[in-house]
Formats: structure tokens, sequence, C-alpha cells
């Protein structure tokens, strides 16, 4: 019995900080609780699941697990369960059947519900701690800029396009545009030099604003580069190499796979040919003159400082037909 008084003292006080909600008419749910009603339990689980903290209940939907439109109390504790053993890495102690059951199981209900509770916690803390350093991780991302810049209007994109007005003061002068592409480049390395010497904040009033024109119409906000930023022109650049290189390799398979098979067609020839000069010569000297050759109608050979009177894919081409012709005649005769 002490065991169960101080179970249910527990969860009381995880119900409490939980904000689980009272009933209306302001009885306790010590009966209940240490009866161990099924309706009570799936109801402080439903709430601890769906109602307790709205990121921890998106990050479970996330992960894949509705529990929201659910009415059934056993198949809702079914779809608990597994959500708290893929989110929270949790196993009951209970099965679905039991967690849900009208009595019984009060002390083992008490401690699993406290235990769901303190993951819910304990996962709403982490998430809040992990949204503080992004925003503390945005904000100190500026560099030597990001004091400058946090009373300013909200940062773009680095490569997001736009065009704005700006003021860039130099040596020679105002230059002020509606065009992004008219503004001056800014030299940024001589202004970090410069700053807090004998200019003011008058002087370079574009980069102190945190806006440099690195590329004629996108308008990129100065930052002190980490190691970990990525160059965004030479990824672009290496990008479009890539896709140029794959193009060329594609070309040259194709070419490749066609000057095989020329070549295999050659090799079939000339064996073909070889063949044809042994039956020639074992026939009689006067049918030898009406022997067919592959190069009995070629053009002469040509000398090497001669000019060339067609281009290698004419050459190609009509050696190719010849080619087939020689075939053609071999394949007729040998059919007859």
């Amino acid at each position: 019995m002490a065991d169960v008084d101080g179970a249910c003292a527990r969860l009381k006080r995880a119900l409490r900080r939980a904000k689980f909600p009272r009933s209306r008419a302001g009885t306790r749910i010590d009966t209940e609780l240490k009866r161990g009603d099924g309706k009570t339990f799936v109801a402080i689980l439903r709430h601890a699941l769906c109602a307790r903290s709205k990121p921890v209940s998106r990050r479970v939907y996330d992960r894949g697990h509705d529990l929201v439109g659910v009415e059934s109390p056993l198949r809702f504790t079914e779809r608990a369960f597994r959500a708290t053993i893929d989110v929270f890495g949790y196993k009951p102690k209970l099965s679905a059947s039991q967690f849900a059951s009208t009595n019984g199981f009060a002390v083992v209900k008490m401690m699993t519900v406290i235990d769901v509770l303190a993951h819910v916690e304990a996962m709403e803390v982490n998430i809040e701690r992990e949204v503080a350093r992004e925003a503390s991780r945005r904000r100190t991302s500026g560099g030597l800029t990001g004091s400058l810049l946090d009373a300013g209007p909200r940062r773009r994109s680095a490569l997001e396009p736009r065009f704005a007005r700006g003021r860039v003061e130099d040596e020679r002068g105002v230059d002020e545009s509606n065009d992004a592409h008219a503004h001056t480049f800014c030299d940024t390395d001589n202004w970090v030099t410069r700053l807090g010497d004998e200019y003011d904040d008058v002087v370079y009033e574009a980069p102190i604003r945190g806006v440099v024109y690195t590329n004629p119409g996108y308008v990129v906000h100065r930052r002190a580069r980490s190691p970990r930023e990525p160059v965004f022109d030479a990824s672009v650049s290496i990008d479009s190499l890539r896709v140029e290189f794959a193009e060329v390799l594609g070309r040259l398979t194709r070419v490749e796979n066609e000057l095989t098979e020329v070549a295999a067609r050659c090799l079939k020839l000339e064996r073909r040919e070889a063949q044809t000069l042994k039956k020639v010569d074992r026939a009689p000297a006067a049918s030898r003159d009406a022997s067919p050759s592959i190069l009995s109608d070629s053009v002469e050979i040509r000398q090497a400082d001669s000019p060339s009177k067609e281009s290698t894919e004419e050459f190609i081409a009509r050696y190719l037909r010849k080619l087939r012709d020689v075939v053609r005649e071999e394949e007729t005769r040998f059919d007859c």
C-alpha cells in the first residue's frame, strides 16, 4: 500500500508540472489512480504525448506516429507505446491491453506514465536548447558586422536575387542606383583594414550595413566566412563542370562503342578475305583474276605530302560502303 501511495504522490506532482486539466467537479483522482482505472491513464497518456508540449507532439508526428485522431483507447495505447519506443527509446513494461484495462496494475501504470512524462519533459528541454543554440549561431554568424546588423531588416539568403537601392561612397564619390548591376564593387578587405582608423562610419556605408555586391544581379550580405561555410560561386561552377564532364563522357562512350563495333566488323571481313585468298590460291590460274578483293576498287595510296581530297567522315563512310558491298557479294556467291 505504501508503494501505491508513493507512486500516486509522484504522479500527482508530475501531472501538476505537465498542467494536466483537473476535473470540473473538483473531485480528486486518487481513487481512480490507485484503482488503476484504464480510462484515466489513457487520458493522461494522451495529454502527455498530444497536449503537453507542441514541439514534442510535432516531433512525434514527424516520426510517423499520428495519435491525435485515434478514438479507441486500446488502439491509441498501441500507437502511443510504439511512439515511445521509436521516439524516446522507452519500452513500457505493460502491454497495451493491460494498460487500457479497466482495473489493476495500478503501480506499474503510474510508473509508466511518470516515465513518459519525464521523457517528454526532457525532450522539450533539448528542443528548446537546440532552438536557442541555432538562434545564437545565426546572430553570431555575422562576424564583424553582426552587432551592426542586429537592429536592421531581416536578412535574405546568400544567393537570393533582388534589386535594392544602395549607397556606396569611395574616393571617387557617391554612387546611388536602383539596379544592383550598377553598384560599384567594394574592396571589403581594404575596408576591414581601414575600419576604425581614420575612416568613420559614414565612409563605405554599404559594407558597414552588411551589403556587398559580389555578383551582378545578386545582393550578398557581408559575413565573416567560417571554414564550414560553403563557397557558393565555386560550388555552382563545380556543379556545371560536372554536368559538362558527364556529357562529354557520354559522348566518348558512344563513340567508343561505335568504334568497337566497326573494329569487330573489320576483323570479321579480314578473316573472310583471308579465307577467300586461300581459296584463290588453290584455284586454277584462270580464275584468280576474277576473284573479288576489298582493295580492288579502292583509291590509290596517297602520299604523305599530298593534300587530302576527302574528310575523315567521308573516308569512313566510303570504306563502310565498300565493306557492305563485299559482304553482300560474298553472301550472294556463297548462297549460289
